[in-house]
Order: structure tokens, then sequence, then C-alpha cells
């Protein structure tokens, strides 16, 4: 009896590990303070740690824009 085939699926495309980074504001200290995380992890290869870092960088730089805006 031959043996089937098995489809396999499709390969992952893996988009650019940094993405498309946010622009800190260069007056507040936190934003900074995540800035330094996120290229700490980029210097350690650690993608996990610096999409976190990014996402928290971009929640705060939210909330940044609020304040700025009040």
């Amino acid at each position: 009896m031959a043996e089937r085939q098995r489809d396999l699926p499709r390969a992952v495309h893996l988009t650019d590990p940094h993405g498309s980074q946010p622009e800190p504001d260069p007056d507040c200290l936190d934003c900074r303070s995540w800035v330094k995380v996120r290229d700490d992890a980029r210097a350690r290869n650690d993608y996990m740690a610096s999409a976190a870092a990014a996402e928290e960088l971009r929640v705060h730089m939210r909330k940044c824009q609020r304040r700025r805006a009040e």
C-alpha cells in the first residue's frame, strides 16, 4: 500500500520583530525609562520583553497625550 503524503501547513511568516515603534515624549521620564527597557530587551534579542515594553510605552504615551490635551 502506498504511503499517503500528508499536507503540511503553510510556513509562518514573521514580521519584523521590532515592528513600528512609538516615538516617546522626550520630556517624560516614564517614556524614556520604557524606551530603555525596550532597547535593552532588543539588545538581548528578547523579543517578548521588547514587545511588552513597546506596548507599555504605547499605553503610557496615550496617558501623556491626554494629560497634554487637558
